[in-house]
């Protein structure tokens, strides 16, 4: 199973937050525009099938979920609430929760619902960290994702520009404040943190445009060396530190509207074609969609692979009649 994902983070010139996310699969998924109102009861099971922890949400959510355990089941992997929190879940293989005692089952939250769990009950990325701090989680498997038992991990950012990433690794649950805003997949994020430090020489200025070299006076036909240096593959890795560039030198516009303009171009370095990399059995990874959120206004744009431009959705339209509402993406 792949299930690849870049996201990332921009703030305009009043600090205003705009994140931006890509899919990655080998197959068409199945995704879908999901809106749950204020005073959704959200049910889940435990281990052996039985009614396990309930929650109500506090907050109107408006999200792209998937299917995991069966087609009716509605997991988010990507969305935000109406006070401005936003979440995004990517792979990541390696994933291991801790252990429970049979009886700590009931009040356990399946890791693939950390998303709907959160953007339901917390306004801002400290609040979801106290939090996970004292809520049981488990790894269920999940029949649509091969059976594979929960390979993600998360980030959540808030619009007063604090991020977070969460991760269960040997059983451990690591949560980290996230500087860069960036989350791709494996190895842990701390060895892409770690990996940073390779790259020291990336800037965005120019370097010299003509010199002297083997009896040649060089010059360059054109601007737009400063990349040279910059990962050109799509593995995890050098999409994070592609992401981390091109975040760290964005635009800081003076509008939301400029920003989302800023922040689609900055997507669009992290858009994969069909059949650009092939692996076994002739399977290429592809961008099934990419998502803008503007956490300030509640806005959600959404590029799928068939389309050229992106449909945008307000959370504020679907607070008019507050009601559940799902509608197919892909």
């Amino acid at each position: 199973m792949m299930f690849a994902c870049t996201s990332l983070r921009i703030q305009d010139a009043y600090q205003r937050v705009y994140h931006g996310r890509t899919l990655e699969f080998l197959t068409d998924y199945p995704s879908y525009l999901t809106y749950y109102p204020t005073g959704f009861i959200f049910e889940n099971l435990t281990l052996d099938g039985q009614p396990g922890l309930k929650y109500t949400a506090k907050y109107n959510i408006l999200c792209i979920t998937m299917p995991a355990f069966s087609l009716d089941d509605r997991s988010v992997i990507e969305g935000m609430n109406n006070a401005g929190l936003s979440f995004s879940a990517n792979m990541y293989d390696i994933s291991e929760t801790v252990a429970l005692k049979q009886e700590e089952y009931a009040q356990a939250l399946p890791l693939i619902k950390i998303g709907n769990w959160a953007l339901a009950r917390f306004q801002s990325v400290d609040e979801v960290k106290q939090a996970l701090l004292t809520q049981p989680m488990w790894s269920p498997t999940l029949p649509l994702l091969e059976n594979s038992r929960s390979p993600l991990h998360f980030i959540f950012y808030d619009k007063k520009g604090q991020c977070i990433v969460v991760e269960y690794t040997k059983g451990k649950l690591c949560i980290y404040d996230n500087p860069t805003g960036v989350l791709t997949n494996g190895p842990e994020f701390s060895w892409h943190l770690t990996n940073m430090h390779n790259y020291t020489m990336l800037t965005n200025q120019d370097k010299s445009v003509s010199t002297e070299l083997g009896g040649l006076s060089l010059q360059a036909p054109d601007l737009g060396n400063a990349m040279a240096t910059l990962p050109s593959d799509d593995t995890s890795v050098g999409r994070f530190v592609r992401a981390v560039f091109y975040t760290s030198f964005a635009l800081k516009a003076e509008t939301a509207d400029v920003a989302l303009i800023e922040l689609s171009h900055i997507m669009n370095k992290f858009d994969r074609p069909k059949n650009m990399t092939v692996g076994e059995q002739r399977k290429s990874e592809y961008t099934e969609w990419t998502s803008l959120s503007d956490l300030d206004r509640g806005y959600l744009f959404v590029r799928t692979y068939r389309d050229l431009n992106y449909t945008q959705y307000k959370l504020s339209d679907f607070e008019k009649d507050n009601q559940f509402y799902i509608q197919q993406l892909v």
